[in-house]
């Protein structure tokens, strides 16, 4: 089952539920995903048809609509990084409720992302990460925070899905330190 696929299970088993948190993030989570689709669409489609009237030496009006692709749902990695975008805009919410005094929207923006974190792979913490940031220092070569810039991006490629970049910056420039 992809993820797509548990995602409308999920859905449904909300609703038999009647689990109103669960059943709001969810629809929540699938509008986003099918914006993203959208955008994924239109981009692809801008891409073919600015090709075509190059290759042809024509305008791009003239191009026609059955020429260009339908489009692909999103894969699961796509779906994964909507989903990593929907925690942090909900991270960043509860961290703006909190500043402003309102804990108990906080705690529901909270609430939003512990049902969320269960469509991405476990993420590591901490503690597990460090050998790792450790390791990647030393293979790159680094020796002080002036260097974060060359470790950031290998950690980020070898660990993106696995853990926040936050904690990643975080974590490399203690050991840099």
């Amino acid at each position: 089952m992809n993820l797509a696929e548990r995602l409308q299970a999920d859905l449904k088993d909300a609703m038999r539920a009647k689990d109103e948190l669960r059943l709001t993030t969810i629809r929540s989570l699938r509008a986003a995903i099918k914006n993203e689709e959208v955008a994924k669409r239109t981009r692809e489609r801008s891409a073919v048809v600015q090709r075509l009237a190059q290759e042809r030496g024509v305008s791009p009006d003239t191009i026609a609509a059955s020429e260009l692709p339908e489009g692909e749902p999103l894969s699961d990695a796509e779906i994964q990084q909507v989903v990593r975008s929907e925690i942090k805009r909900r991270q960043d919410a509860a961290a703006t409720y909190r500043q402003v005094g309102r804990a108990d929207a906080a705690e529901r923006e909270e609430a939003e992302i512990a049902i969320l974190q269960q469509y991405l792979p476990r993420q590591l913490s901490a503690e597990e990460l460090r050998p790792l940031v450790q390791a990647v220092i030393e293979e790159v070569g680094a020796t002080g925070k002036a260097d974060l810039k060359k470790v950031m991006p290998v950690l980020m490629s070898r660990y993106r899905d696995r853990a926040d970049g936050r904690l990643l910056n975080q974590l490399a420039q203690e050991l840099l330190a």
